[in-house]
């Protein structure tokens, strides 16, 4: 929905419009995993010989759900007779799920260095054990998040009969991040309206 107030000068056209798009739960999910080999980390306590490798790997989530949206917006446009292109810019404040997971899987490997009998050094690999303490899930969670953002964008509308006018036009927002989760839409929409 969208209602807005127009001044012309002349074939200019200057507005100022506010707007409101439900979404009806857009989602967006990412995802990603690193690995890492941690040796001897400090604190730890390892025989004579034996080297401790916690091999560590790290899988994350993000996830937004996008419900509504709120839009003020500028914009000009020219008159061209029963057709107005225009562009328009502003500020839009969105309302958002956002939710964000980690998940670490630890095994344990323990090398031994070793003497044999001829004064060769052999390393012996061990291996990998779970290890349950330090394999966990940790995820936060945030419900209707309010987040402010920018919009911008191009459109055409067209006189049908009267006040009465159609509308076509891209939208472009790009939302503050959340929770280190970033929110951009590209909207294509179109409508009617009524002009008094």
């Amino acid at each position: 929905g969208f209602v807005g107030r127009n001044w012309q000068w002349y074939d200019a056209v200057l507005g100022l419009e506010g707007t409101y798009t439900y979404f009806n739960k857009i989602s967006s999910q990412s995802s990603g995993s690193n690995s890492l080999d941690i040796v001897n980390p400090p604190g730890d306590v390892q025989p004579t010989g034996v080297t401790n490798h916690y091999l560590t790997t790290l899988t994350g989530t993000a996830a937004a759900t996008v419900k509504d949206m709120v839009t003020l917006r500028g914009r000009v446009g020219w008159d061209g007779g029963d057709f107005m292109p225009y562009a328009f810019a502003g500020a839009a404040v969105g309302r958002m799920d956002v939710s964000r997971t980690v998940t670490s899987d630890v095994k344990l490997r323990q090398d031994a260095t070793v003497q044999d009998a001829f004064g060769n050094v052999i390393t012996i690999i061990g291996t990998p054990q779970q290890v349950p303490a330090q394999s966990q899930t940790q995820t936060q969670h945030r419900t209707n998040n309010f987040v402010v953002g920018w919009v911008a964008g191009l459109g055409l509308e067209y006189c049908l009969w009267e006040g009465l006018f159609a509308r076509v036009e891209y939208e472009y927002v790009k939302f503050s991040p959340v929770m280190n989760t970033s929110v951009t839409l590209n909207n294509a929409r179109v409508g009617l309206g009524y002009k008094f």
